[in-house]
């Protein structure tokens, strides 16, 4: 019965870290600061130093990605902490927030190439 309840405890305390976020606090604009790619801290290359993403109320999307601009729809599955963006009808991608604060958003996905990105964005420039 005592090896149940710290089981329990655990789960419960593995279950609260992981939390998911409100789809409030995503709302708002962040700007790309750094990325990881297959576990290699890089410095946005001048391909995605303008790379930036807005979040509105409404479920609207707007971006720039690799230094085009994108508009469109997203959608949040917040009992997997996921963030699915329609960018355009033949485009869209999938992220998994690592974290949000009010200032800081960390996201992981699996790019085009093969890669595993996480990628990491403030509310400034």
């Amino acid at each position: 019965m005592k090896q149940l309840a710290i089981l329990l405890l655990l789960v419960g305390l593995h279950t609260a870290s992981y939390a998911a976020p409100e789809v409030t606090e995503l709302q708002g604009t962040w700007y790309i600061q750094s990325m990881v790619v297959d576990g290699a801290a890089v410095s946005p290359d001048a391909q995605h130093a303008a790379d930036r993403f807005t979040f509105n109320a409404d479920m609207a999307f707007s971006g720039v990605i690799e230094g085009v601009t994108y508009g469109g729809t997203y959608g949040v599955d917040v009992t997997e902490i996921w963030i699915t963006i329609y960018a355009t009808p033949e485009l869209a991608f999938r992220a998994r927030i690592l974290s949000l604060t009010a200032d800081a958003l960390q996201v992981q996905m699996i790019g085009t190439d093969g890669n595993v990105y996480v990628l990491n964005y403030d509310r400034e420039l």
